[in-house]
Protein backbone atom coordinates (compact mmCIF):
# COMPACT_ATOMS: atom_id res chain seq x y z
CA UNK A 1 0.00 0.00 0.00
CA UNK A 2 1.46 3.57 -0.82
CA UNK A 3 0.88 6.02 1.95
CA UNK A 4 0.94 9.22 0.26
CA UNK A 5 0.79 12.84 2.38
CA UNK A 6 0.18 15.15 2.80
CA UNK A 7 -3.48 13.74 3.89
CA UNK A 8 -6.39 16.07 3.35
CA UNK A 9 -8.79 16.73 6.24
CA UNK A 10 -12.31 17.92 6.09
CA UNK A 11 -15.88 17.69 7.29
CA UNK A 12 -16.39 14.64 4.80
CA UNK A 13 -13.83 12.09 6.17
CA UNK A 14 -12.76 14.01 9.58
CA UNK A 15 -15.02 11.64 11.70
CA UNK A 16 -13.78 8.75 13.32
CA UNK A 17 -15.45 5.74 14.46
CA UNK A 18 -13.15 3.92 16.51
CA UNK A 19 -13.76 -0.33 16.82
CA UNK A 20 -14.78 -1.87 19.76
CA UNK A 21 -12.23 -2.28 22.70
CA UNK A 22 -10.22 -5.80 21.59
CA UNK A 23 -9.15 -6.02 25.80
CA UNK A 24 -12.54 -6.32 26.61
CA UNK A 25 -14.02 -8.34 23.35
CA UNK A 26 -11.19 -10.79 24.21
CA UNK A 27 -12.10 -11.39 27.83
CA UNK A 28 -15.99 -11.32 26.88
CA UNK A 29 -16.09 -13.42 24.53
CA UNK A 30 -13.82 -16.26 26.58
CA UNK A 31 -15.99 -15.55 29.68
CA UNK A 32 -19.46 -16.06 27.45
CA UNK A 33 -17.76 -19.60 26.15
CA UNK A 34 -16.51 -20.98 29.30
CA UNK A 35 -20.55 -19.89 30.75
CA UNK A 36 -21.44 -22.25 28.00
CA UNK A 37 -23.45 -19.47 26.20
CA UNK A 38 -23.61 -20.51 22.96
CA UNK A 39 -24.80 -17.44 20.85
CA UNK A 40 -23.18 -16.09 17.71
CA UNK A 41 -22.14 -12.39 19.42
CA UNK A 42 -21.35 -11.53 15.44
CA UNK A 43 -21.35 -7.59 16.64
CA UNK A 44 -18.51 -7.96 18.62
CA UNK A 45 -16.22 -10.62 16.46
CA UNK A 46 -15.08 -7.76 14.53
CA UNK A 47 -11.07 -8.62 14.33
CA UNK A 48 -9.04 -11.71 14.12
CA UNK A 49 -8.09 -11.59 17.68
CA UNK A 50 -11.77 -11.47 18.95
CA UNK A 51 -12.67 -14.60 16.43
CA UNK A 52 -9.34 -16.60 18.25
CA UNK A 53 -10.57 -15.44 21.31
CA UNK A 54 -13.98 -16.91 20.28
CA UNK A 55 -12.49 -20.21 19.38
CA UNK A 56 -10.25 -20.58 22.47
CA UNK A 57 -13.31 -19.88 24.92
CA UNK A 58 -15.34 -22.99 23.02
CA UNK A 59 -12.28 -25.35 22.73
CA UNK A 60 -11.56 -24.90 26.88
CA UNK A 61 -15.49 -25.56 27.37
CA UNK A 62 -15.51 -28.59 25.31
CA UNK A 63 -12.56 -29.80 26.91
CA UNK A 64 -13.45 -29.08 30.51
CA UNK A 65 -17.09 -30.88 30.07
CA UNK A 66 -15.19 -33.41 28.11
CA UNK A 67 -17.35 -32.96 24.78
CA UNK A 68 -13.78 -33.50 22.70
CA UNK A 69 -11.10 -35.95 23.16
CA UNK A 70 -8.42 -32.91 21.65
CA UNK A 71 -6.14 -31.86 23.93
CA UNK A 72 -4.89 -29.27 21.92
CA UNK A 73 -6.22 -25.76 22.40
CA UNK A 74 -5.39 -23.27 18.74
CA UNK A 75 -4.78 -19.61 19.92
CA UNK A 76 -4.54 -18.10 16.64
CA UNK A 77 -2.83 -15.46 16.95
CA UNK A 78 -3.97 -14.18 20.22
CA UNK A 79 -1.44 -13.22 22.99
CA UNK A 80 -4.00 -12.78 25.67
CA UNK A 81 -5.98 -15.52 24.80
CA UNK A 82 -2.90 -17.67 25.26
CA UNK A 83 -2.37 -16.84 28.84
CA UNK A 84 -6.14 -17.19 29.64
CA UNK A 85 -6.07 -20.86 28.10
CA UNK A 86 -2.58 -21.73 29.49
CA UNK A 87 -3.45 -20.71 33.06
CA UNK A 88 -6.95 -22.44 32.59
CA UNK A 89 -5.58 -25.59 31.33
CA UNK A 90 -3.33 -25.67 34.41
CA UNK A 91 -6.47 -26.54 36.22
CA UNK A 92 -7.31 -29.35 34.33
CA UNK A 93 -5.22 -32.85 35.34
CA UNK A 94 -4.38 -33.66 31.30
CA UNK A 95 -1.71 -32.31 29.44
CA UNK A 96 -2.84 -29.62 27.24
CA UNK A 97 -0.95 -28.39 24.56
CA UNK A 98 -1.54 -24.64 23.50
CA UNK A 99 -0.42 -23.83 19.47
CA UNK A 100 -0.09 -20.29 17.80
CA UNK A 101 -0.71 -18.85 14.39
CA UNK A 102 1.55 -15.90 12.99
CA UNK A 103 3.14 -13.59 14.95
CA UNK A 104 1.60 -15.43 18.15
CA UNK A 105 3.74 -18.51 16.60
CA UNK A 106 7.31 -16.34 16.53
CA UNK A 107 6.94 -14.67 19.90
CA UNK A 108 8.57 -14.82 22.94
CA UNK A 109 6.42 -16.42 25.39
CA UNK A 110 8.82 -15.11 28.60
CA UNK A 111 5.83 -13.47 30.21
CA UNK A 112 4.15 -16.59 30.16
CA UNK A 113 6.85 -18.96 31.14
CA UNK A 114 7.68 -16.50 34.12
CA UNK A 115 4.38 -17.03 35.38
CA UNK A 116 3.93 -20.25 34.90
CA UNK A 117 7.41 -21.10 37.29
CA UNK A 118 6.49 -18.79 39.61
CA UNK A 119 2.83 -20.37 40.16
CA UNK A 120 4.91 -24.02 40.46
CA UNK A 121 2.91 -24.91 36.96
CA UNK A 122 4.44 -27.66 35.01
CA UNK A 123 5.16 -27.65 31.94
CA UNK A 124 7.35 -28.31 28.28
CA UNK A 125 8.29 -25.98 25.47
CA UNK A 126 10.15 -25.47 22.59
CA UNK A 127 13.68 -23.70 23.49
CA UNK A 128 15.63 -21.70 21.26
CA UNK A 129 18.82 -19.45 22.94
CA UNK A 130 17.09 -17.78 26.05
CA UNK A 131 14.38 -17.36 24.11
CA UNK A 132 10.86 -19.23 24.58
CA UNK A 133 8.37 -20.25 21.91
CA UNK A 134 4.74 -22.42 21.04
CA UNK A 135 4.34 -24.82 21.17
CA UNK A 136 3.82 -25.15 24.77
CA UNK A 137 2.48 -28.29 26.91
CA UNK A 138 0.93 -27.54 30.31
CA UNK A 139 1.37 -30.79 32.68
CA UNK A 140 0.17 -29.67 35.62
CA UNK A 141 -1.58 -27.81 37.74
CA UNK A 142 -2.02 -24.95 39.98
CA UNK A 143 -0.57 -26.03 42.94
CA UNK A 144 0.07 -22.64 45.15
CA UNK A 145 -2.56 -21.07 47.07
CA UNK A 146 -0.51 -17.71 47.71
CA UNK A 147 0.41 -16.12 44.63
CA UNK A 148 2.91 -12.65 44.40
CA UNK A 149 3.39 -12.04 40.67
CA UNK A 150 4.42 -8.90 38.74
CA UNK A 151 3.28 -6.47 36.07
CA UNK A 152 6.34 -5.77 34.70
CA UNK A 153 6.96 -7.46 31.43
CA UNK A 154 2.74 -8.00 30.85
CA UNK A 155 -0.63 -8.15 32.66
CA UNK A 156 -1.72 -10.88 30.62
CA UNK A 157 -0.80 -13.70 32.76
CA UNK A 158 -2.44 -11.81 35.39
CA UNK A 159 -5.34 -11.56 33.47
CA UNK A 160 -5.13 -16.25 32.76
CA UNK A 161 -4.29 -16.43 36.51
CA UNK A 162 -7.60 -14.56 37.53
CA UNK A 163 -9.60 -16.35 35.03
CA UNK A 164 -8.48 -19.94 35.76
CA UNK A 165 -8.78 -19.10 39.71
CA UNK A 166 -12.29 -19.90 39.71
CA UNK A 167 -12.06 -23.34 38.42
CA UNK A 168 -9.34 -24.46 41.45
CA UNK A 169 -10.23 -27.20 44.27
CA UNK A 170 -9.04 -24.55 46.76
CA UNK A 171 -9.03 -20.33 46.94
CA UNK A 172 -6.53 -18.40 46.45
CA UNK A 173 -4.75 -15.07 46.78
CA UNK A 174 -3.05 -13.32 44.18
CA UNK A 175 -1.04 -10.28 44.70
CA UNK A 176 -0.46 -7.86 41.99
CA UNK A 177 2.93 -5.46 42.06
CA UNK A 178 2.24 -2.77 39.79
CA UNK A 179 5.74 -1.39 38.03
CA UNK A 180 5.26 2.25 37.80
CA UNK A 181 3.90 3.40 41.61
CA UNK A 182 2.76 7.19 40.57
CA UNK A 183 -0.10 9.05 40.00
CA UNK A 184 -0.99 9.79 36.55
CA UNK A 185 -1.52 13.34 35.65
CA UNK A 186 -5.11 14.76 34.89
CA UNK A 187 -5.50 17.42 32.53
CA UNK A 188 -9.24 17.37 33.72
CA UNK A 189 -10.32 17.29 37.45
CA UNK A 190 -10.23 13.74 38.31
CA UNK A 191 -13.45 14.18 40.65
CA UNK A 192 -15.68 14.44 37.09
CA UNK A 193 -14.58 10.30 36.53
CA UNK A 194 -16.61 8.35 39.24
CA UNK A 195 -15.55 4.79 37.49
CA UNK A 196 -11.87 6.14 38.25
CA UNK A 197 -10.67 3.76 41.01
CA UNK A 198 -8.99 5.60 43.66
CA UNK A 199 -6.17 3.49 44.87
CA UNK A 200 -3.13 5.04 44.55
CA UNK A 201 -1.83 3.94 41.58
CA UNK A 202 -3.73 4.25 38.09
CA UNK A 203 -2.75 3.62 34.57
CA UNK A 204 -3.16 1.21 31.88
CA UNK A 205 -1.38 -2.11 33.67
CA UNK A 206 -4.37 -1.50 36.17
CA UNK A 207 -6.90 -1.12 33.46
CA UNK A 208 -6.18 -3.96 32.53
CA UNK A 209 -6.19 -5.86 35.54
CA UNK A 210 -9.30 -3.85 36.38
CA UNK A 211 -11.01 -4.87 33.24
CA UNK A 212 -10.77 -8.56 34.02
CA UNK A 213 -11.71 -8.21 37.42
CA UNK A 214 -15.25 -6.46 36.44
CA UNK A 215 -15.55 -9.33 33.51
CA UNK A 216 -15.22 -11.95 36.25
CA UNK A 217 -17.63 -10.51 38.20
CA UNK A 218 -19.74 -9.88 35.50
CA UNK A 219 -19.93 -13.56 34.93
CA UNK A 220 -20.95 -14.63 38.60
CA UNK A 221 -17.41 -14.80 39.87
CA UNK A 222 -16.94 -14.04 43.51
CA UNK A 223 -13.97 -12.15 43.71
CA UNK A 224 -12.33 -9.87 46.62
CA UNK A 225 -9.95 -7.07 46.23
CA UNK A 226 -8.19 -5.02 48.19
CA UNK A 227 -5.11 -3.19 47.00
CA UNK A 228 -4.55 -5.36 44.26
CA UNK A 229 -4.98 -8.47 46.05
CA UNK A 230 -7.23 -10.50 44.57
CA UNK A 231 -9.11 -13.55 47.12
CA UNK A 232 -11.02 -15.75 44.50
CA UNK A 233 -12.86 -18.91 46.18
CA UNK A 234 -11.85 -21.86 43.92
CA UNK A 235 -14.83 -24.72 42.45
CA UNK A 236 -17.25 -21.11 41.16
CA UNK A 237 -18.49 -21.66 37.97
CA UNK A 238 -19.61 -19.00 35.18
CA UNK A 239 -22.60 -17.67 34.86
CA UNK A 240 -24.16 -16.65 32.13
CA UNK A 241 -25.49 -12.88 32.81
CA UNK A 242 -28.54 -11.46 33.13
CA UNK A 243 -28.02 -8.44 31.64
CA UNK A 244 -25.90 -7.46 28.08
CA UNK A 245 -22.32 -6.30 28.44
CA UNK A 246 -21.67 -3.09 26.09
CA UNK A 247 -18.21 -2.87 25.14
CA UNK A 248 -16.43 0.40 25.06
CA UNK A 249 -14.36 2.15 22.36
CA UNK A 250 -10.62 1.26 21.76
CA UNK A 251 -9.02 3.64 23.55
CA UNK A 252 -5.53 2.51 21.93
CA UNK A 253 -6.84 2.87 18.43
CA UNK A 254 -7.93 6.31 19.42
CA UNK A 255 -3.92 7.16 20.01
CA UNK A 256 -2.88 5.79 16.21
CA UNK A 257 -5.05 9.20 14.76
CA UNK A 258 -4.50 11.37 17.52
CA UNK A 259 -1.15 12.66 16.30
CA UNK A 260 -2.49 12.55 12.72
CA UNK A 261 -5.40 15.25 13.84
CA UNK A 262 -2.15 17.31 15.37
CA UNK A 263 -0.38 16.92 11.92
CA UNK A 264 -3.50 17.19 9.43
CA UNK A 265 -6.35 18.62 10.60
CA UNK A 266 -8.98 18.22 13.14
CA UNK A 267 -10.42 15.21 14.10
CA UNK A 268 -13.95 13.69 16.01
CA UNK A 269 -14.22 10.81 17.78
CA UNK A 270 -17.55 9.20 18.19
CA UNK A 271 -18.71 8.60 21.11
CA UNK A 272 -19.60 4.71 22.03
CA UNK A 273 -20.17 4.34 26.02
CA UNK A 274 -20.11 0.72 27.36
CA UNK A 275 -20.44 -1.13 30.62
CA UNK A 276 -16.80 -0.05 31.44
CA UNK A 277 -14.47 3.24 30.93
CA UNK A 278 -10.45 2.00 31.59
CA UNK A 279 -10.11 1.84 28.42
CA UNK A 280 -10.04 5.90 28.15
CA UNK A 281 -6.82 5.99 31.05
CA UNK A 282 -4.27 5.89 28.06
CA UNK A 283 -6.71 8.92 26.05
CA UNK A 284 -6.01 11.15 29.01
CA UNK A 285 -2.22 10.31 29.31
CA UNK A 286 -1.75 11.15 25.73
CA UNK A 287 -3.60 14.17 26.07
CA UNK A 288 -1.25 15.34 28.53
CA UNK A 289 1.77 14.67 26.46
CA UNK A 290 0.63 16.77 23.67
CA UNK A 291 -1.20 19.39 25.96
CA UNK A 292 1.61 21.82 24.27
CA UNK A 293 1.20 20.79 20.73
CA UNK A 294 -2.58 19.97 20.37
CA UNK A 295 -6.14 21.44 20.73
CA UNK A 296 -7.66 18.36 22.54
CA UNK A 297 -11.05 18.24 24.24
CA UNK A 298 -11.97 14.81 26.51
CA UNK A 299 -15.03 13.97 27.36
CA UNK A 300 -15.64 15.70 30.92
CA UNK A 301 -17.44 12.36 32.27
CA UNK A 302 -15.91 9.52 30.72
CA UNK A 303 -12.08 10.77 29.57
CA UNK A 304 -12.50 9.41 26.03
CA UNK A 305 -10.69 12.03 22.92
CA UNK A 306 -13.92 13.98 21.38
CA UNK A 307 -11.62 16.13 18.91
CA UNK A 308 -8.51 16.85 17.78
CA UNK A 309 -6.90 19.98 16.37
CA UNK A 310 -3.44 21.00 15.63
CA UNK A 311 -3.30 24.68 17.77
CA UNK A 312 0.40 25.40 18.26
CA UNK A 313 3.74 25.37 16.71
CA UNK A 314 5.11 21.41 16.99
CA UNK A 315 7.80 21.09 19.05
CA UNK A 316 9.82 17.80 20.66
CA UNK A 317 8.27 16.48 23.49
CA UNK A 318 9.28 14.01 26.07
CA UNK A 319 7.31 10.85 27.25
CA UNK A 320 7.46 8.66 30.25
CA UNK A 321 5.06 5.69 28.86
CA UNK A 322 6.36 2.92 31.37
CA UNK A 323 2.56 3.06 32.29
CA UNK A 324 1.43 3.07 28.96
CA UNK A 325 3.52 1.23 26.70
CA UNK A 326 1.08 1.22 24.04
CA UNK A 327 1.47 4.37 22.84
CA UNK A 328 5.32 3.80 22.11
CA UNK A 329 4.55 3.49 18.15
CA UNK A 330 2.21 6.61 17.70
CA UNK A 331 4.40 8.52 19.67
CA UNK A 332 7.47 7.33 17.82
CA UNK A 333 5.90 8.30 14.39
CA UNK A 334 4.83 11.33 15.48
CA UNK A 335 8.53 12.13 16.74
CA UNK A 336 9.64 11.51 13.46
CA UNK A 337 7.77 14.39 11.61
CA UNK A 338 8.95 16.75 14.55
CA UNK A 339 12.03 18.77 13.97
CA UNK A 340 14.41 18.14 17.17
CA UNK A 341 15.08 15.14 19.81
CA UNK A 342 12.03 13.90 21.17
CA UNK A 343 12.41 11.62 24.13
CA UNK A 344 10.25 8.41 24.95
CA UNK A 345 10.70 6.09 28.26
CA UNK A 346 9.77 3.05 29.41
CA UNK A 347 9.55 0.68 26.14
CA UNK A 348 10.14 -2.69 27.67
CA UNK A 349 7.02 -4.36 27.85
CA UNK A 350 6.85 -3.59 23.91
CA UNK A 351 9.99 -6.51 23.63
CA UNK A 352 6.82 -9.12 24.00
CA UNK A 353 4.18 -8.33 21.26
CA UNK A 354 3.51 -9.40 18.11
CA UNK A 355 7.54 -8.50 17.20
CA UNK A 356 10.13 -6.97 19.49
CA UNK A 357 8.15 -4.20 18.92
CA UNK A 358 10.99 -1.03 19.36
CA UNK A 359 13.97 -3.05 17.27
CA UNK A 360 11.30 -3.24 14.39
CA UNK A 361 9.50 0.38 14.91
CA UNK A 362 13.50 1.58 15.08
CA UNK A 363 14.89 -0.18 11.79
CA UNK A 364 11.95 0.45 9.86
CA UNK A 365 11.08 4.08 10.76
CA UNK A 366 14.68 5.38 10.17
CA UNK A 367 14.82 4.74 6.51
CA UNK A 368 12.08 7.84 6.15
CA UNK A 369 15.12 9.90 7.25
CA UNK A 370 14.67 10.18 11.19
CA UNK A 371 17.29 9.14 13.68
CA UNK A 372 16.40 6.68 16.29
CA UNK A 373 18.47 5.50 18.91
CA UNK A 374 17.45 3.07 21.67
CA UNK A 375 19.12 2.73 24.90
CA UNK A 376 17.76 -0.56 26.42
CA UNK A 377 20.08 -0.24 29.61
CA UNK A 378 18.28 2.83 30.25
CA UNK A 379 14.73 2.17 28.85
CA UNK A 380 15.56 5.50 26.53
CA UNK A 381 14.09 6.04 22.54
CA UNK A 382 15.65 9.16 21.36
CA UNK A 383 14.07 10.27 17.84
CA UNK A 384 15.50 12.98 15.80
CA UNK A 385 12.84 14.18 13.51
CA UNK A 386 12.02 16.58 10.59
CA UNK A 387 12.74 16.50 7.29
CA UNK A 388 10.93 12.74 6.32
CA UNK A 389 11.35 11.31 2.83
CA UNK A 390 9.73 9.23 0.97
CA UNK A 391 11.21 4.93 1.69
CA UNK A 392 9.69 1.50 1.78
CA UNK A 393 8.40 0.23 5.21
CA UNK A 394 7.80 -3.37 6.48
CA UNK A 395 5.11 -3.94 9.22
CA UNK A 396 6.84 -7.80 10.13
CA UNK A 397 3.06 -8.88 10.79
CA UNK A 398 2.54 -6.42 13.33
CA UNK A 399 -0.56 -4.22 13.43
CA UNK A 400 0.87 -1.63 15.73
CA UNK A 401 3.91 -1.11 13.39
CA UNK A 402 1.22 -0.63 10.32
CA UNK A 403 -0.85 1.48 11.65
CA UNK A 404 2.24 3.92 13.29
CA UNK A 405 3.55 4.00 9.78
CA UNK A 406 0.03 5.47 8.71
CA UNK A 407 1.06 8.93 10.92
CA UNK A 408 4.30 9.80 9.09
CA UNK A 409 3.24 11.05 5.68
CA UNK A 410 0.20 12.85 7.40
CA UNK A 411 1.97 16.60 6.78
CA UNK A 412 4.71 16.15 4.49
CA UNK A 413 4.68 15.34 0.80
CA UNK A 414 6.34 12.11 0.84
CA UNK A 415 5.17 8.55 0.01
CA UNK A 416 5.41 5.05 2.11
CA UNK A 417 5.37 2.29 0.84
CA UNK A 418 3.80 -0.07 3.90
CA UNK A 419 4.48 -3.41 3.34
CA UNK A 420 2.05 -5.44 5.18
CA UNK A 421 -1.44 -4.33 5.79
CA UNK A 422 -3.63 -7.44 6.38
CA UNK A 423 -2.00 -7.75 10.33
CA UNK A 424 -4.30 -4.91 11.32
CA UNK A 425 -7.38 -7.36 10.63
CA UNK A 426 -6.14 -8.40 14.25
CA UNK A 427 -7.63 -5.20 15.79
CA UNK A 428 -8.82 -3.12 13.49
CA UNK A 429 -10.09 -3.69 9.89
CA UNK A 430 -10.91 -0.56 8.86
CA UNK A 431 -8.24 1.44 9.53
CA UNK A 432 -6.52 1.65 6.36
CA UNK A 433 -9.96 2.11 4.79
CA UNK A 434 -9.83 5.60 6.63
CA UNK A 435 -6.77 6.47 5.65
CA UNK A 436 -7.38 6.06 2.36
CA UNK A 437 -10.11 8.54 2.86
CA UNK A 438 -7.58 10.86 4.11
CA UNK A 439 -5.59 10.82 1.22
CA UNK A 440 -8.41 11.33 -1.19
Amino acid sequence: MILKGPYRLNNTNNRISLPPSKSEQVRLLIAYRLAGVTDSFEDILTNEDAISANNVGIQLYDIINGKTDSLTIDCGESGISMHIAAFIAATIDKPITLIGRKTLAKRNITPLIQALDLCGIEYSSQKESIENFLPITINGTIQKREIEISAELSTQPITGLLFAAPFLAHDTTTSIVLSHPQKIPYLINPSNFDWIDRSPIYHDEAAYIKTTEAIIKFFGIECNTENYTFYIQGGQKYLRPEKEFIVANDGTCAGYFTPIGLLAGELHFEERIGNLHYQFTNSIYLSNILKDLADITLDEKYGYIKTVAPSKKLKPFIADVKSFPDLVPALLALACTIDGISTIHGFQRLRYKETDRVIVLANEFQKCGAKIDVYFDKDLIMIKGGNLQSCTIHSFGDHRVAMAAAILPARDDIEIELIGTDCVKKSFPEFFDIIEKFMN
